[in-house]
């Protein structure tokens, strides 16, 4: 839930025999569903920035070609794949995936990442197991 009071947090409580019930109302779902999305979307596009700003910072190929396969996964079809670099022409979801980790995983190892770049990155491959 969001505040619009700083430093203040408004809490629902909500019993077990509610939630039970309320888990089948449509309502419900659906706007769980849909602050699901939301957050999730703010996240691809906090992630999606900080991987463009380590990129045109560092100059680095990999960073540019994981920014591309990340927006690509989440959904984003109209990403051009032009900077994915070892990954084949018509590469697969699965090998996307793959292609991912690989190189989340280089970037981790190569060190030099900001902080908060590297804590997204890991949870990135904590995600795609």
């Amino acid at each position: 839930m969001l505040s619009r009071v700083p430093n203040r947090l408004d809490v629902l409580v909500i019993d077990a025999e509610r939630f039970e019930a309320l888990k089948h109302e449509s309502g419900f779902r659906a706007a769980t569903a849909a602050e699901v999305q939301r957050r999730l979307s703010l996240n691809s596009a906090v992630l999606g920035t900080l991987l463009d700003d380590a990129a045109s910072r560092t100059g680095d190929p990999r960073l540019a070609s994981i920014a591309q396969l990340f927006r690509y996964l989440t959904g984003d079809s109209q990403v051009s794949l032009d900077a994915v670099v070892d990954l084949p022409d018509h590469a697969t979801p699965a090998e996307c995936v793959e292609g991912l980790r690989l190189q989340v995983d280089a970037a981790i190892a190569s060190g030099g990442l900001p902080p908060d770049l590297q804590r997204h990155l890991l949870r990135i491959v904590a995600t795609i197991g």
